[in-house]
Order: C-alpha cells, then structure tokens, then sequence
C-alpha cells in the first residue's frame, strides 16, 4: 500500500487569530464604545433641543453614534443645545 503524500499541514497557526477570536477584547474597543455612547446621547440631546422635535432627536442620535466627532464638532459650531435661530 501506498500512503499519500501531505502537501501541505499547517501547523498551529488559523486564520482566526488574525480577527481576534481568541484574543480578548482591548480597552481600545471600549474607548470606542464609550464614544459612540456619548455621540448618540449628545446627538439626541443637541438635536431635540435645537429644534424641539424627536425626529431631529433621533436623526442627530444616529450621526453622533455613527461619526461621533463629526457630529460632535457641527453641534458645537451650532451652539450646542441652543434653540435654532438664537
């Protein structure tokens, strides 16, 4: 009988070490988180109170958490929180 030959075997080395499933989670991606959190809250809060209407609200709150500084440095040049037209 004859055995095939083994072209090729990894040894000890997935793919999946490379996206992280055996690594932990860093506090990197739980800066990420914590700046998502306050662009939508900040979003929210900006947008309701700029023009008193929750559909603003929500609109800012899903750009904040999406482009957290962007929306965050727009909010600002608007005054943030201050009511549109003041």
């Amino acid at each position: 009988m004859s055995r095939r030959r083994t072209l090729y075997a990894p040894t000890g080395h997935t793919a999946y070490a490379h996206v992280g499933a055996d690594n932990p989670p860093s506090s990197d991606s739980n800066t990420g988180s914590i700046i998502m959190a306050a662009g939508v809250v900040g979003g929210a809060y900006h947008g309701y109170k700029r023009s008193r209407s929750v559909g603003w609200a929500v609109a800012w709150g899903l750009l904040g958490g999406m482009f957290p500084l962007i929306t965050g440095g727009v909010a600002l040049a608007q005054g943030f929180g201050k009511p549109k037209g003041s």
